[in-house]
C-alpha cells in the first residue's frame, strides 16, 4: 500500500512552512512525485504546486511538498496536530 508514513515537524520544516509554504513528509518508497501530489490533494484537500523527493541516509523517502497559493502549510500542520 502506497502511503504517507508521517509528517516531519522540526526547526527546519517549520522554517520552510513559514517562509516557503512547504510541508515535509516521509512517504512509501514506491510513491513517485505524481502519486504523492494526488495523495495529498485527495486526502487533505490541499492544492499542491510542486513535489521534490530525496532518499535519506536512513533509506526513507522524504517528500518536500510546496502548497499552492491560498493554502497555508502552517494551517495544515495545525490541522493535523503537529503545531
Amino acid at each position: 500500500m502506497s502511503e504517507i508514513i508521517r509528517f516531519i515537524m522540526n526547526e527546519k520544516a517549520l522554517k520552510m512552512a513559514e517562509s516557503e509554504n512547504k510541508i515535509v513528509a516521509i512517504v512509501d518508497l514506491g510513491l513517485n512525485k505524481r502519486k504523492i501530489k494526488e495523495l495529498i490533494e485527495k486526502t487533505y484537500g490541499m492544492k499542491v504546486e510542486k513535489v521534490n523527493t530525496l532518499i535519506s541516509t536512513k533509506t526513507e523517502k522524504k517528500a518536500i511538498i510546496k502548497l499552492a497559493q491560498g493554502f497555508s502549510a502552517i494551517d495544515f500542520y495545525a490541522k493535523i496536530g503537529l503545531l
